[in-house]
């Protein structure tokens, strides 16, 4: 095969983007976003999809909000943060600003195995 014809199936690096569409709208409409319309649920999955975010660790919430010009309340995807590994410590945690968790840019640090001390 030539580079043009070529075909590379490339694997999702998050886990939960290897299940189907609909089991994944299942998964989350039962559990993270409870009573959630599946339009809504379908807006997180684009947003985490053209993000590079995982689902499941629940990096946006939605959030109904009036709607001046319909008249009506419609459901807004909200980023909750930035979600990812920090700078300082490499930890995963939900909310990053400029890249680090709030332990690293107040200079404490985490007794890693022990939750919730804070030194």
């Amino acid at each position: 095969m030539n580079a043009s014809t070529e075909v590379t199936i490339q694997k999702s690096a998050l886990p939960s983007m290897a299940m189907s569409e609909t089991d994944l709208i299942g998964v989350l409409s039962s559990s993270l976003y409870l009573g959630a319309a599946k339009n809504s649920i379908l807006m997180v999955l684009s947003y985490c999809k053209a993000t590079g975010l995982d689902p499941m660790q629940k990096p946006v919430h939605i959030v109904p909000m009036w709607d001046k010009n319909s008249k009506a309340m419609r459901d807004v995807v909200m980023p909750d943060g930035v979600a990812g590994d920090c700078d300082g410590c490499g930890e995963y945690f939900a909310r990053l600003v400029g890249g680090k968790c709030g332990f690293c840019r107040d200079g404490r640090r985490r007794v890693v195995g022990v939750e919730g001390l804070v030194v």
